[in-house]
C-alpha cells in the first residue's frame, strides 16, 4: 500500500484545534493521548462509581436508593445525548467546522465528507440517547421493559 501523501495544509484548511497543522507523529501522539485520557477517566469513574455502589447497598434503603440513583442517570445522560443529537443537525455548520480534515491525528483519514461524519454521529447520539430516555422513564414510572424484551438473547 502507497503511503499517503499529505498535502500542504493552508491556516485557512487547519481545523481549529490546530492540531492536524502539527507534524504527522506529533497528531497521533495527541490523539493517543486525549483517548487514553478519556479512557483513564472512564476506569476510575467507574471505580469511584463502584464503591459509591458498595457503600450503599449494605442495607436495603441504601440499595434502592441506589437503584433510583442509576434510573435518574440514564433518564439525564439520555436527554443530554438527545441535546447533543439535535445539536448536531441544528448547528450543522459548527459541527463540520470541527471534524478533522482529511488526514488529520496522524493515525488513519477520515475518509468521507465531515456532512456525513455529523449526520451518523447525531442519529446515532439520537437513538442512544432516546433509548437512555425510555428506559430510565420507564423505571423511574414502574413499568418493567423486561417482557418486551424475551426475544433477546442473554448477554451473559
Amino acid at each position: 500500500q502507497a503511503p499517503v501523501r499529505r498535502r500542504r495544509l493552508t491556516r485557512r484548511q487547519i481545523a481549529p484545534s490546530g492540531v492536524d497543522g502539527l507534524p504527522v507523529p506529533l497528531q497521533a501522539v495527541v490523539f493517543l493521548g486525549c483517548a487514553g485520557g478519556i479512557g483513564g477517566g472512564a476506569v476510575a469513574s467507574n471505580a469511584a462509581l463502584d464503591a459509591l455502589r458498595s457503600a450503599t447497598q449494605k442495607t436495603g434503603a441504601g440499595a434502592e436508593a441506589w437503584r433510583k440513583f442509576v434510573e435518574i442517570a440514564f433518564l439525564g445522560l439520555g436527554l443530554l445525548y438527545v441535546a447533543a443529537g439535535v445539536g448536531h443537525f441544528a448547528a450543522a455548520d459548527a459541527f463540520r467546522a470541527i471534524t478533522p480534515p482529511f488526514g488529520t491525528w496522524g493515525l488513519w483519514p477520515v475518509p468521507t465528507a465531515p456532512a456525513f461524519h455529523v449526520a451518523w454521529t447525531g442519529q446515532a447520539e439520537l437513538v442512544g440517547g432516546a433509548t437512555l430516555v425510555a428506559g430510565g422513564a420507564a423505571a423511574l414510572a414502574g413499568v418493567e421493559l423486561e417482557a418486551p424484551l424475551k426475544w433477546l438473547p442473554p448477554v451473559a
